[in-house]
């Protein structure tokens, strides 16, 4: 309460002291403008943008030239006072007064007009909006100081600020109006990616999910947020899947349209995916051409020996019962940072742990205590004060929740003492090897084991995937095939092979679709002239 009071207050004066500012500013800008308009003085010519040389036009018919400065009048008021009487200094203070009177009457006949056009639905909506937005409470708009900011400068007199009930209809109403332009939005999208999370504040859990596209006119990427839940009770994968199942419902998703849901490594999600997600598939006999007759954007995916039954599968709901009381989720993609996080919060913990490094550990264990030690210090008060008065800044404390703290926090006491991406980091890892190591050697080789573990579908290269990672891959102007250079020669042509299949096939599909149109062959001939002149350009 005392807190919000403090805010509103604060509000007022900051209110009250851009006002006037802004009215100094005005003042001086109408003394330049009156001072300079050819009734004392006019401009002759400019020097650069903001100095000028203006005649004196009470000195005529001497020519009397002054430099002066357009954001500044006291040149030009010096030259009044040395060069004549009090009587031209007073013509030009009354000349100053009635023409800031008549600017004065404008501005107030302009704001009486606004005022008369701003109405009670548009006061609402802009209050809502500040609520929203400020991620304040509702029961603000009752506050006495808030109400006051509306009191000093009159709306009041003809609009009521609204009531906490009466606002959080307003809010309830203006969700309901952004979801439905989020549905039309992305009804005629043909795919879209989703991902989700769960996180707790203030000893509550909530449950996020954000949609992505592409705009097919501009090609702009898209996003919107889906939903913001509340979870309550425990996060199991059967939960979680039931809640994502209705938020893609009420918005018109199905595991066709959404071509992958990303999350983090959760063992809740990874299940939930696992047991209620479609399954994904692999395209096997690549050098057989079996792509030839598959439609890679064909909604049905393909077994592993290439038949296309037209049926979605998936991993539970053994039997049809089962299978209509279980979430629909779509496929599943697990964020490549987190992933990358795991190496070292995980993965290379165990290793530094484990027996045959027990002098790493003991090294480790002695650098992280030091560095507890200052965490620590940065919480408590006295502390706090001499920590931020040595550095010019606190330090930052690492959190499990937020990925690459740890290594951000050792960084910060380090500085201040001191005063396609997989294959990439995989090769510099192994480069890594080739140095004298005297203690971390067992680090290197745990990064390359998580490499291979935790990516193992992509790095194998013999997966479903990895297929569809090297097409998205191939096809991204930023990377093509300069990531080629880092895997295996034997496997290049194959990849080569699977992107110019994927591309024939998608011509293939466009020229069904257009076949009915009497442009189809033209059409035919440019899409197979782009996709010969894009698959040079790739290689």
């Amino acid at each position: 309460m005392n807190s919000l009071n403090v805010r509103s207050e604060d509000l007022i004066i900051s209110t009250q002291k851009s006002t006037e500012d802004n009215t100094e500013v005005s003042e001086m800008t109408d003394s330049i403008t009156s001072i300079l308009d050819g009734k004392f003085f006019k401009i002759k010519s400019k020097m650069d943008k903001n100095k000028v040389i203006v005649t004196c036009v009470t000195c005529e018919p001497r020519h009397v030239e002054i430099k002066g400065l357009l954001s500044s009048t006291s040149n030009f008021k010096s030259h009044l006072k040395r060069r004549h009487d009090q009587s031209v200094i007073d013509s030009y203070k009354n000349y100053l007064s009635e023409k800031r009177l008549k600017i004065k009457d404008n501005d107030n006949a302009v704001s009486r007009v606004h005022r008369d056009k701003y109405t009670q639905d548009q006061f609402d909506k802009d209050v809502t909006n500040f609520i929203i937005h400020s991620m304040v409470p509702l029961r603000t708009v009752e506050k006495p100081f808030f109400k006051k900011i509306f009191e000093n400068i009159g709306i009041t007199k003809k609009m009521n600020v609204p009531s906490r009930r009466n606002l959080g209809r307003k809010i309830h109403n203006l969700f309901e109006d952004n979801k439905e332009k989020i549905i039309n939005n992305i009804k005629d999208i043909k795919y879209v990616c989703t991902t989700t999370d769960v996180w707790s504040s203030k000893k509550r859990s909530f449950l996020g999910v954000t949609i992505h596209w592409i705009d097919v006119d501009n090609f702009k990427r898209q996003s919107s947020s889906l939903a913001c839940r509340r979870l309550r009770g425990t996060h199991s994968y059967d939960r979680i899947g039931d809640i994502l199942q209705d938020i893609h419902l009420e918005y018109n998703l199905d595991s066709n349209k959404i071509i992958k849901t990303i999350t983090d490594n959760g063992s809740n999600f990874v299940k939930a995916f696992k047991v209620f997600g479609v399954k994904l598939t692999h395209f096997d006999n690549v050098e057989d051409s079996v792509y030839e007759n598959i439609d890679l954007c064909s909604d049905a995916p393909v077994d592993s020996q290439g038949r296309d039954d037209g049926q979605i599968t998936y991993n539970s709901a053994e039997t049809t019962e089962e299978l209509e009381n279980s979430p629909w989720l779509p496929r599943h993609l697990r964020c490549c940072a987190h992933t990358l996080s795991l190496f070292v919060t995980t993965d290379l913990i165990k290793t530094i742990r484990s027996p045959q490094n027990s002098q790493l550990n003991e090294i480790h264990t002695s650098v992280m205590k030091k560095c507890t030690l200052l965490w620590n210090a940065s919480y408590r008060p006295k502390s706090a004060e001499i920590i931020l008065q040595t550095l010019g800044h606190q330090l930052s404390r690492p959190g499990d929740t937020r990925w690459n703290s740890l290594y951000d926090s050792i960084k910060q006491i380090l500085k201040n003492k001191e005063n396609n991406f997989i294959f990439s980091l995989r090769r510099k890892v192994q480069n890594l090897l080739l140095n004298d190591w005297k203690y971390c050697e067992p680090l290197v080789n745990s990064i390359l084991t998580s490499i291979k573990k935790r990516f193992s579908n992509l790095v194998n290269l013999n997966t479903i995937e990895a297929d569809n990672a090297t097409i998205v891959a191939l096809s991204h102007p930023k990377f093509k095939n300069h990531w080629l250079s880092y895997i295996d020669s034997l496997h290049i042509d194959r990849l080569h092979k699977i992107f110019n299949t994927a591309v024939a096939n998608k011509i293939e599909e466009i020229n069904i679709m257009s076949s009915t149109d009497s442009e189809s062959t033209e059409l035919y001939t440019q899409s197979n002239e782009e996709s010969h002149d894009y698959l040079n350009l790739i290689h």
